[in-house]
């Protein structure tokens, strides 16, 4: 059994000038090709919506955890991020200027 199948299409004149010249001879996989792009493109896009529903369905949650875990960051914080003086901070970032 072949893994291809002929069809035939209906298509505007210009598109099939335009897809002819695109696809440099080979307009069957230039369509396959077309097809697959934008099939993955709406994969793509229902993904996206999907992460951006799960992220705010568990909005809250994760704020909580968030919170719960906070004394850690600032734990971290305290022991690792050396502290940042304000006057050595004016002094690296202030130009030398030549008289």
């Amino acid at each position: 059994m072949s893994k291809t199948q002929r069809v035939t299409l209906t298509l505007p004149a210009d598109v099939l000038a335009q897809a002819r010249e695109a696809s440099q001879g080979n307009l069957s996989g230039f369509i396959a090709q077309v097809l697959r792009d934008h099939f993955e493109d709406q994969r793509l896009a229902q993904l996206r919506a999907d992460l951006i529903a799960g992220a705010i369905a568990n909005a809250e949650e994760d704020l909580e955890i968030a919170q719960a875990f906070r004394y850690a960051e600032d734990e971290a914080l305290a022991r690792y991020v050396p502290p940042y003086i304000e006057d050595e901070a004016d002094i690296r970032t202030t130009p030398v200027l030549a008289e």
